[in-house]
């Protein structure tokens, strides 16, 4: 038996009694709203009497319908499958059974026929919230209405009494930290920020990021000035974007030059960093010309670009051959060429790397 859960749900194995060869697995889902346990019970057709042989005082003149009925009942347990679940030209039984002890988890359920089993599968679609996304978070204390002169104003009036009558130094030193922390939270208090997963600028470095900062301060002094080109703010903000223009540039240079050389990235991931992980659609092809074909639907796109990719091998050695045979040479490329002082080294290229839309062909 096995359990398929979503990433996004956390759960955990419950371990369970062993039952003369029943397979019982269980876990234990914690939603959002509150927990529920999921079990998936298999009774092989061998030992159809095992649930309930422990209990024969209590299943004493009963059918074996009964003592199942009797058993579920007793844990407040309702059986929802009223739909035949294994039929044959003679006969139909509900032999797979859905239950539950909370009407409010199951939204619905249904019996639909499958080709890979005499059973029928019992769907059922259980009523949880999506759990909500966790964001990180950084507490730190704020300056911003910190005023200093009434800080130490405050700090004046300290009672110093009290802590040289502490009776040991570490006393002495908790009871000073605790009054400089409590006049601390009175002037900068602790706030909790929730911080922004921004992708960072691999060339963006500290010096770049403050050069754009004071070009864009000087070029609002020169808007401020009525963006008269005499005054000495459109000299400043002149300097000072040259200057900003020249470091990005750099930057830049030095960051491509560092990517490249790094060995411990793969040619997908450089290429991934060049050019970015945005999906938008104006990189989406609308149409395609194949052998005098034109394509503009997606599965007839993709089907074109396999087809090219996967003969143009055998065309390209095709006509190396016969350019060699023109040119009577003996080589006739039937093995890889090698070129001098080269080495290729790809390694395998998954969809997760590319991060771009599957086709599926028929």
């Amino acid at each position: 038996m096995i359990i398929y859960i979503k990433a996004s749900l956390k759960f955990e194995r419950l371990e369970t009694a062993t039952c003369k060869g029943a397979e019982i697995l269980a876990i234990r889902v914690i939603a959002p709203e509150s927990d529920f346990c999921l079990f998936l019970v298999y009774n092989p057709p061998c030992t159809s009497s095992l649930v309930y042989e422990q209990f024969e005082t209590l299943f004493e003149q009963k059918t074996l319908k009964e003592k199942f009925e009797t058993l579920m009942s007793l844990n407040s347990f309702e059986q929802l499958v009223d739909t035949p679940t294994r039929c044959f030209k003679d006969s139909k039984t509900v032999i797979d059974l859905l239950f539950t002890n909370s009407h409010n988890l199951i939204k619905s359920h249904q019996v639909q026929n499958c080709d890979i089993s005499d059973h029928f599968a019992v769907e059922c679609c259980i009523n949880i919230k999506k759990p909500k996304k966790t964001f990180l978070t950084m507490t730190r204390r704020d300056f911003r209405k910190f005023n200093a002169a009434e800080f130490f104003e405050s700090a004046k009036n300290f009672d110093f009494d009290q802590i040289t009558k502490c009776n040991c130094v570490h006393q002495a030193a908790e009871s000073l930290e605790k009054k400089v922390c409590d006049l601390t939270d009175q002037f900068a208090p602790f706030k909790t920020q929730r911080l922004r997963s921004k992708r960072s600028i691999c060339w963006k470095s500290h010096e770049v990021s403050l050069l754009m900062i004071e070009a864009k301060k000087a070029f609002q002094s020169f808007v401020d000035s009525g963006f008269d080109k005499n005054s000495e703010s459109w000299v400043t903000y002149k300097s000072l974007r040259n200057r900003k223009n020249n470091a990005i540039r750099d930057a830049k240079k030095a960051a491509m030059a560092k990517i490249l050389n790094d060995p411990s990235l793969s040619e997908w991931e450089k290429i991934k960093i060049f050019k970015g992980t945005n999906t938008d659609m104006e990189n989406k092809i609308e149409e395609l010309q194949f052998d005098s074909t034109k394509y503009t639907d997606n599965f007839g796109i993709a089907n074109s670009l396999n087809e090219y990719f996967s003969t143009i091998g055998l065309i390209l050695n095709e006509q190396a051959s016969m350019s060699s045979l023109v040119n009577n040479t003996a080589a006739l490329f039937s093995e890889p060429c090698t070129l001098a002082d080269t080495k290729f080294s790809f390694s395998e290229v998954t969809s997760r790397a590319l991060k771009c839309q599957k086709f599926y062909i028929p």
